[in-house]
């Protein structure tokens, strides 16, 4: 059941109608970061650390994550237009692989899971799309961060090769606080319609440039995924005063 999950969490992908300016690459954050991830599936638990690069190179963004997991290490790299944020491709090294590449009419490649099942990738599509994962992180953090803002996604799985529609509403403004420290974000609520029991909340932070703080899915029969901000690559963990 974990590693059905983790498979689901990390091949998952957005299509998604919007436009951004020239300057949408400035809003997102660049450097080098932790996360940690907390998998659970009936009573199955799994902790995984996330070591993210965020780069721009060339006019595109370029985010690189390297997961550690109890079945071994996987990388995960997506490549994005700075200007439109379109994904131009996404790639998984180690544990899972794949290779997927974007463009306007189609989204093609191969995945394989963890037994080295392969699945062929040759979908038609029409609109703007990006790719699921890290790839949605610079289109969020581009989104109209307004309480009550709207917006719809149509929303590519991958593990089922299909489309489905998924509704974004900026729910409210938080402080948030996550091991990386204490920020002001924003709470995005996710659902799709013809999956009641699916939800996702994640918050991005309200300062630019702005990063994904936060993420929580639940998924209905696969189970839950939390994701948080753990500060920056070699930074030291903040300890907790004693109380006196």
């Amino acid at each position: 059941m974990i590693k059905r999950i983790l498979f689901t969490f990390l091949g998952t992908g957005l299509l998604l109608t919007s436009a951004f300016t020239q300057e949408a690459a400035s809003k997102v954050a660049l450097g080098e970061y932790k996360y940690t991830m907390k998998m659970s599936g009936g009573a199955q638990e799994m902790e995984l650390d996330i070591q993210r690069t965020v780069k721009e190179e060339d006019g595109k963004i370029i985010i690189i994550d390297n997961t550690s997991t109890p079945y071994g290490s996987n990388e995960n790299i997506s490549t994005i237009d700075a200007e439109s944020l379109m994904t131009i491709s996404q790639s998984s090294t180690g544990f899972m692989t794949s290779n997927i590449d974007y463009t306007a009419e189609k989204i093609t490649g191969e995945t394989a899971d963890f037994r080295g099942n392969k699945t062929p990738i040759d979908l038609d599509v029409e609109g703007t799309v990006y790719g699921g994962g890290s790839a949605i992180e610079p289109v969020l953090a581009n989104m109209t961060l307004e309480i009550g803002h709207q917006e719809k996604m149509k929303t590519f799985v991958v593990f089922q090769m299909q489309v489905t529609e998924m509704d974004v509403e900026v729910a409210a403004k938080e402080t948030l606080e996550v091991p990386g420290g204490t920020f002001e974000a924003y709470r995005l609520d996710f659902s799709i319609p013809d999956f009641a029991d699916f939800t996702q909340s994640t918050w991005v932070s309200a300062n630019e440039p702005r990063m994904v703080l936060k993420s929580v899915v639940n998924a209905p029969q696969m189970g839950q995924m939390t994701t948080v901000y753990a500060g920056k690559k070699g930074e030291k963990k903040k300890k907790k005063k004693k109380k006196q």
